[in-house]
Order: C-alpha cells, then sequence, then structure tokens
C-alpha cells in the first residue's frame, strides 16, 4: 500500500493532500508519507464519528466542525 500511494505522490507531486478519511489504516499511511516529504496534509471526514483513533498522528488533530463552516475552512486553507 505505501508503495502505490508513494507512486502517486510522486506522479502528482502535490502542494498538499486534502484527504477524505475512509479507512484509518491509509489515512494514517498517507498522512505519514506526506509529513516525511514536507506536503500539509488534511483528513476531513462528512459524517460525524467518534473522535476516536488509535493513529498518532490523527488524535490530537481530530475534532468537529458544523456542515455549513466547512467550505469557510477549506477556502481558507486554500489560500497562499
Amino acid at each position: 500500500m505505501a508503495a502505490a500511494l508513494q507512486e502517486w505522490l510522486d506522479r502528482l507531486n502535490p502542494e498538499a493532500v486534502i484527504c477524505h478519511m475512509v479507512d484509518e489504516y491509509v489515512t494514517h499511511l498517507l498522512s505519514l508519507l506526506a509529513q516525511r516529504r514536507g506536503i500539509p496534509f488534511i483528513g476531513y471526514a462528512i459524517r460525524s464519528f467518534r473522535a476516536i483513533s488509535s493513529s498518532p498522528a490523527m488524535r490530537t488533530e481530530m475534532h468537529s466542525m458544523s456542515e455549513p463552516r466547512l467550505p469557510m475552512k477549506l477556502r481558507k486553507l486554500s489560500q497562499p
């Protein structure tokens, strides 16, 4: 899995990674690979879920956000 994600990071060479949180393992792995490359990583989820994660990278960053605030936050994150 790491090799496949690294291949996509090599191919796309992103300035940031914005990832819909689908699977904790894949999300955590992608966040670590991005971090090693100095690429900012943002994980988001549309539905509410308990803010508990075994992933150290995600544990301190999880918080809930009301749906109306999401577009505002994404605009702010996309500004240089």
